[in-house]
């Protein structure tokens, strides 16, 4: 029996030992469940079962920890990016086609997500470092709607089991030199540019968001894996069983490959470059001041773009960005573009306003009593990227 014991011993140290290292620039999520991540073959399996989650306490203060909030998390860390930093994150990613949780319908999140159908299931998340309640992006997974990048499908739950490929470029700003643009299987899914990116696009109490907290991160986080978030420390005033989400029995895997994090990204190739100054030019010989000729698409080129002549409906795309910009080429290269009238700006909204109703209190006494009253959160977001709280009954 010793001799069996000490092989047996002796089997799991070489195992360790030899076994495959996480990808270049990640580390083990301090907080995670009985699963971590592992990889082999150079691939990257995250797995969750149900209840398993960290008694380790966070650390801020605030005197919690996983089990307590109902998290269960098998992630890894990146190496913190920086403020001004233009970065690539890519990665192919494997759904376990039996994966069934299917996210629920949340108050917050409408105004936000069309039918209020919301998750709280992660595979992917960027976070202000050190700050609390500072998730500006996320990946979320559930099984009516698929995997989605702010509200934006990447994959349907019909495509589960099949790889997807993941890229995300980003230029970390506080203010308005900031851009982002998404692709899943090379497709566009989310472009915003001239945007402050470490101010979270959709902001409530659901992404780990506070409307009425603004933060100006200097760092940014990268979290890779799963991360299913509970019902909170108040889950019983809230009046839900448990602290925990249900998952099937089994848990939830996803698989990762081909991760890296890359400095450098650029939105605009060297071939986008050219166009724009094509475009540039054209719209010039058309009597329209778009800029200089040089292939940087500024608002001047953007505003010409939108105005210099009066297409169809739908013929033109609502803005020019990465994206559309060969479409807007097509369009204004075509002889027939020089007999249309001008055009103008289109009008854009001083603000929009996203409202999701929080909860609904009632008197049960008093000259109050039967009626009831809802209280409401959400923001408003203006034109230069910046946004303000909202909370009315």
């Amino acid at each position: 029996m010793r001799i069996v014991a000490a092989l047996f011993i002796a089997l799991l140290f070489v195992s360790s030992t030899f076994a495959d290292p996480l990808p270049k620039g990640f580390r083990l999520w301090l907080w995670n469940g009985s699963v971590k991540p592992t990889t082999t073959a150079g691939v990257t399996t995250f797995k969750i079962l149900d209840r398993q989650c960290s008694k380790k306490d966070y650390g801020d203060g605030r005197g919690e920890i996983d089990c307590m909030n109902g998290n269960i998390r098998s992630e890894m860390q990146h190496a913190n990016e920086k403020l001004g930093q233009s970065i690539e994150y890519r990665f192919d990613v494997l759904i376990d086609p039996s994966m069934a949780y299917p996210g629920e319908f949340d108050p917050y999140s409408v105004g936000y997500r069309s039918d209020g159908w919301d998750s709280t299931l992660r595979i992917a998340d960027w976070e202000g470092y050190q700050k609390i309640k500072d998730f500006l992006f996320d990946l979320k997974l559930d099984a009516k709607r698929g995997l989605t990048f702010v509200g934006e499908q990447c994959q349907a739950p019909e495509d589960f089991g099949k790889w997807l490929s993941f890229s995300m470029k980003v230029h970390w700003a506080n203010d308005n030199t900031g851009w982002i643009k998404v692709s899943c299987n090379d497709k566009a899914v989310y472009i915003r540019e001239d945007v402050a990116t470490t101010q979270p696009p959709f902001c409530y109490r659901t992404n780990e968001c506070l409307p009425e907290k603004k933060d100006d991160p200097k760092l940014i986080m990268f979290r890779l894996g799963l991360s299913l978030v509970g019902r909170g420390f108040d889950w019983k005033q809230a009046g839900y069983p448990t602290q925990f989400r249900e998952i099937q029995p089994g848990g939830i895997t996803v698989q990762m490959r081909n991760i890296s994090v890359t400095d450098g990204a650029v939105l605009y190739s060297d071939d986008d470059r050219t166009h724009a100054k094509l475009l540039q030019t054209r719209l010039h010989e058309l009597g329209c001041y778009a800029g200089p000729a040089n292939g940087i698409v500024d608002d001047a080129t953007k505003d010409a773009a939108l105005s210099c002549r009066s297409f169809d409906e739908g013929k033109l795309p609502a803005a020019l960005n990465e994206a559309t910009l060969a479409t807007f080429l097509d369009r204004y290269s075509d002889s027939a573009a020089n007999n249309l009238p001008p055009g103008t700006l289109p009008v854009r909204p001083p603000f929009t306003i996203r409202i999701g109703e929080t909860h609904a209190d009632s008197w049960d006494s008093g000259p109050q009593k039967g009626q009831a009253a809802s209280q409401f959160e959400g923001q408003v977001d203006y034109p230069d990227g910046s946004r303000e709280a909202l909370s009315f009954m």
